[in-house]
Formats: C-alpha cells, structure tokens, sequence
C-alpha cells in the first residue's frame, strides 16, 4: 500500500517544535506595545481635535480595520478618514504599524532587565547599547534616569536559556553592570494603545505552544514590522493565494497568536512623557490584583501594566503631559494601595533604541531546522531474509514526547482519511537522518520478529522529506508481487514536506546519494497486529 501525499503542516509544526523548549510560566499577555512608542523629542506636539482621538482611538483597536468601517464608527466619510491617516503619518504621529503577537504560543517567556551602569562614558554607553541591540533575543532597550539606567526586555524559552542570556548581555556590558533587577511578567493588568483610550484589553488564558507552520510564523514577521501590510502584497510574497492568507490571518487571531494590530503612536507629538514605575506591593490574592488591574485600566495615565516575579512585583508604564499629572497619578495610586505598598521606584524615559514585536530569535530558532541535531554516525551491518542491508547515514533522535505526538497526531487524521478502520496506537521516537554523498540504506523492512511487550508492532511507516536540494538518493519501494517487473516503485526526489506512510512490513531501500546531503525525518507508528 502506498500513500503519497503532501502533509506540509506535520513538518512544519515539527520544525517549529523541535527548536522551542517548551517552558511555560503560564502568562496572560505577555506584550508590551509602551515599546516602539519610543521619545522623540525632537517632534513637536501636535493638537487633536475630538475626531482625531476618537480615529486614533479606533485604529488603535485595529490597525487593519477597513476605512469604511472606521469612517461609520467616526461619522466622517472615506476620503476624510484616509486624508487624516495619511497626515498624522506625515506629521510622524504614527510612525508605522505592527502587529502584537502572543510570544507565550511559541514557548518563550518575557523577563525586564533593569541594570544600573557603572557611570560609564558616552562613547562606551553607546558602545554597550549597540552591542545589546544586536542580540536576537533582545525585543527592547529602553534608556533611563532614576535608579537604573537601562531596560532591556528579553525573550527565554527556557532557564537555562535565560541563564545563557544575562551572561551575554554582561559580557557586552563589558563588566559595567552595577546592580540589576531580573523581573519574569507573569499577569497582564492592563494595556492600552493611547492613554486617551479607555477599554480593557482582551485577556487570555491560552499559553500552550499552537500548531503554527512555517508560512504563518513568514505572515506574522512580515506583520510584525508592518500590520497593514496589504493581503495581496502579503500572498505576492510567500507565494500564496489571497484567499489563503486571509483564512491564515483569520486563524492567527482566533487563537489568541495575533493580539492586536496596533498603530506605533509618537507620544511626544501628544506631549506625552513616558515613566515607568516599579512598585513593591504585599497583594498576592487574586480578589486584590483583580482590584489593582481595575484601578490601573480606569485610569487614563496607564499605557501599560503587569504583575511580575522578582523584587518588583508590578511595573507600571505611565503616560503624563507634565510634572503635575505625574504627582496626581502617584498620589492616587499611594491612596489605592494604603499600607501595601512596600518600596517604589521612578523612572524617565529618554531613549529607545529598538523594539521587536516578532524577536529575531524566536524566528530564527523556528526557521533553522538543523541549527542543534547532534548528528552522529547511524552505520549499521545486519543479516536479514534478504542478505546483508547496509545503512552508512547519520541520524538523530528525536525523542519529545509532545513533538512526536503532533506528528502523531497528524499523520492519524491523513491515514484515517483513507482507511477509517485502521487502529493506530502509539509512535515511537523520530530518526532525523542525513544521507551525504555515497552513503545508502539497502533493501530491509521495518517490522520486529516479534510484537513490543505490550503486544503492539510497528504498523507503519512514514518518511518526510526535508529539503530537495540534492542528487540520487532515490527512495524504493516494493509493493508490487514477485511476478512483477520491477517489483518496486521509484521514488524519485521529492518536494521539501513530502511525505511517504507505507506498511512497515514493505520492503525499501534508499539508493545512495551523488550529489548534496538528503535530508529526512523517519518514524514508525504502532497498533495492534493485524487480523
């Protein structure tokens, strides 16, 4: 039996799940779009009129939102709605739009690290700042006054990942680290596009790791840098059709992956100053943070709020226009947390120097399939029915219980597809194998002499085909009686996420390679014995 058929999404879900360690500190939203709101203090403060906030506003809600639509909600036509878009971008009140992505959906975590440098000279400030914006695991450096000097918002998928960062970001601090605060966010209170905005923020619960293949996470970087990039320009790119990045986009959305469209305001055009506070409080109960997270979204100061784990336990970013509005807003919040509020620390926004809504590192860990397989050496030797079989490619095990099960999974819904009665059970770890040029497995099946201890057999068989750029390497298969001739079917080179699902009592073979290292990823699924 041969099923030869295309199931792009189990590779490409695999790629992205191999690469990223699933360590969840379970988080509501864990994005802060107060980043790429960056001072500009060069700009001069533009004066809206009522129409203007309330567009601001709407956009700010959905950055894709169809003028039409905006227009109804505003009461003004197309036309004036598009004229005052394109001026507020030609003013640079918005300077570009992104996309918030839900990074939690991936397996990574988002930490703030305050450090305090050791009064180091402008030349070697910049000289740390350009180093740390180079990092791919960096979304955001932010540059202060008060008691620390910089914030640099990190993404880590797992500790040990994170212990790896803070050494790195120490040796490009080139030893000038005075004293730091490490803060992991764990609760989104409340966030909000513009102060003038008063409704909540969506919430969510769903942190595990989502079914996400390699065009998708392609749509969510293209979006992360410009949210209203068109969907025709978006299809041109990656070679899809229109109607496919619509239902992806729509699909995005539904799973909490895309959060938010959003236009990156220039506050500084608003007269706005950014501060960011770091409180100290003794409320753990959840009736409290719910009370705080109330307080914080009724009040028209906040941008930006979290609960976080370390020696601050809520970090607020506050929006205020001058020196008595900051004082009110901290009085108020004094008065709301009487008696619990333990240690508070300001800080002034003068500078960021960048902002990544879709971290280059999570690309790149999703993307670059073979950047960590531990390759080594799966010669084997053996005698079978058939002679001697040879086998001189390189492989590794993949071994994730989770992994193993989407593929699992996938590759029961597609067989199911053909055969409703087949039972399937179980999948044994994957074989990631590379075949360089010479190197061949010979004819063998895949089957045991006899069942597992729990009386199951490996069934099926499956092979998916990692890349095409090489030579030779032609996959046999026979499935045709001795009579026949030949008795096998050729499989010649095969599409990038093809895939092969044959009985694993066939025989099969790769012929050896000529050209280029082919690439596969083999696996084995298990049921009951046949009847």
């Amino acid at each position: 039996m041969e099923i030869l058929f295309n199931i792009l999404n189990v590779i490409k879900y695999l790629i992205y799940a191999l690469l990223i360690i699933v360590f969840v500190i379970f988080i509501f939203l864990n994005v802060s779009p107060v980043f790429g709101a960056s001072p500009d203090k060069n700009t001069k403060e533009i004066i809206l009129d009522i129409k203007d906030k309330k567009i601001l506003s709407v956009i700010s809600q959905n950055a894709r939102m169809p003028l039409t639509r905006v227009a109804k909600k505003v009461a003004l036509s197309r036309d004036s709605i598009n004229y005052r878009i394109k001026n507020y971008e030609k003013q640079r009140l918005i300077k570009g739009y992104r996309t918030i992505i839900n990074i939690a959906h991936f397996g990574y975590d988002n930490y703030h690290l305050f450090i305090k440098l050791n009064n180091p000279s402008p030349e070697l400030e910049k000289k740390i700042i350009d180093k740390l914006i180079q990092k791919p695991f960096i979304r955001a450096v932010l540059k202060f006054s008060g008691k620390f000097d910089l914030e640099i918002a990190i993404v880590a998928n797992s500790i040990l990942n994170l212990d790896k960062i803070l050494d790195e970001i120490n040796n490009s601090s080139e030893q000038n680290i005075l004293d730091y605060e490490l803060l992991a966010i764990s609760k989104t209170f409340t966030t909000k596009s513009l102060p003038m905005n008063q409704s909540k923020h969506e919430k969510s619960n769903k942190t595990k790791i989502k079914k996400i293949d390699k065009k998708d996470i392609q749509i969510l970087n293209l979006l992360s840098k410009n949210a209203k990039l068109p969907i025709f320009e978006l299809a041109e790119k990656l070679k899809l059709s229109t109607d496919a990045i619509i239902y992806r986009i729509k699909k995005l959305k539904e799973s909490g992956t895309i959060i938010k469209f959003i236009p990156v305001i220039n506050f500084d055009a608003l007269g706005y100053n950014l501060h960011v506070v770091l409180l100290n409080t003794n409320i753990s109960k959840e009736k409290d943070e719910k009370n705080l997270s109330n307080f914080l979204s009724k009040n028209e100061n906040t941008l930006w709020a979290v609960k976080a784990i370390g020696k601050f336990n809520v970090i607020i970013y506050l929006l205020t226009k001058n020196a008595g509005e900051l004082q009110k807003t901290l009085l108020d919040l004094r008065k709301f947390l009487p008696g619990r509020l333990n240690k508070q620390e300001l800080l002034i926004a003068h500078e960021q120097f960048k902002y990544d809504y879709f971290p280059e590192e999570l690309i790149k860990n999703i993307l670059d399939f073979n950047a960590d397989q531990n390759i080594s050496d799966g010669t084997i030797t053996k005698k079978s029915e058939s002679g001697l079989i040879t086998r001189n490619s390189k492989v590794s095990w993949i071994k994730d219980q989770q992994i193993c099960g989407n593929v699992f999974g996938e590759i029961l819904n597609q067989v199911t597809n053909f055969n409703s009665h087949i039972h399937l059970n179980d999948i044994e770890p994957l074989q990631y194998s590379e075949y360089g040029v010479g190197q061949e497995y010979g004819w063998h099946k895949d089957t045991h002499p006899s069942p597992y201890p729990n009386g199951l057999i490996r069934k099926l068989s499956f092979t998916i085909f990692l890349n095409d750029d090489y030579e030779g390497g032609e996959f046999d298969l026979e499935i045709y009686g001795p009579a026949a001739e030949p008795r096998y079917v050729e499989i010649k080179k095969q599409p990038k996420t093809n895939c092969i699902i044959f009985y694993s009592d066939t025989w099969h073979r790769v012929r050896p390679v000529t050209k280029g290292v082919r690439k596969s990823l083999v696996g084995w699924i298990l049921g009951n014995q046949f009847k």
